[in-house]
């Protein structure tokens, strides 16, 4: 993507693909304490037969697991599918996983907008150089927010506070922007 406007456009399809992660969630949540265990989660993903090995689920587990006390609440949930469907086969998704499969990738082409370098995090100069480069910058629709506006838009995204916003973190900020916990 080369605008912010590009960005923006594609965001109101992803915001319903994780309302609709909510029956996912639920069913994984096989206790129904509004958590996923892992060992909800390793039950579930045998019987969505992913293709992934004891280790990686485990890991994939840990890094959705942001405020690392052992449960995924439903906003984590969402990374953790984000995540997984990083590891997917490049097979092209069809029918209703077409739009999953559209949204993960406008998660992943919006991260990319900020992460220029390639790195797989972000600093807030990242944010400030993407939204005024020539390249990236954004039309008459939308106004460039100033530097204490993107200051604190990044402070949100940056949940561990070590000035750096990792993709799992960037995703977990578009989560409470679309307002999920209001539907």
């Amino acid at each position: 993507m080369k605008s912010l406007d590009q960005v923006l456009l594609k965001l109101p399809a992803v915001r319903t693909v994780f309302l609709g992660c909510r029956s996912v969630f639920n069913q994984m949540d096989s206790n129904g304490d509004g958590t996923i265990k892992l060992a909800e989660f390793q039950a579930s993903a045998l019987q969505m037969e992913l293709q992934l090995d004891e280790a990686t689920l485990r890991g994939l587990y840990a890094q959705a697991d942001l405020d690392h006390d052992n449960d995924v609440q439903f906003k984590e949930f969402v990374v953790l599918l984000v995540l997984a469907w990083l590891l997917r086969s490049t097979e092209r998704a069809e029918g209703s996983l077409a739009l999953l499969d559209k949204a993960m990738q406008t998660l992943v082409d919006a991260f990319h907008f900020f992460d220029r370098a390639n790195r797989g995090w972000i600093t807030q100069g990242d944010v400030q150089k993407a939204l005024g480069t020539e390249e990236g910058s954004v039309h008459s629709r939308v106004t460039v927010a100033p530097d204490a506006a993107v200051g604190q838009r990044f402070s949100e995204m940056d949940f561990s506070k070590d000035g750096r916003v990792t993709f799992p973190e960037f995703v977990l900020a578009l989560e409470s922007w679309a307002d999920l916990d209001e539907e």
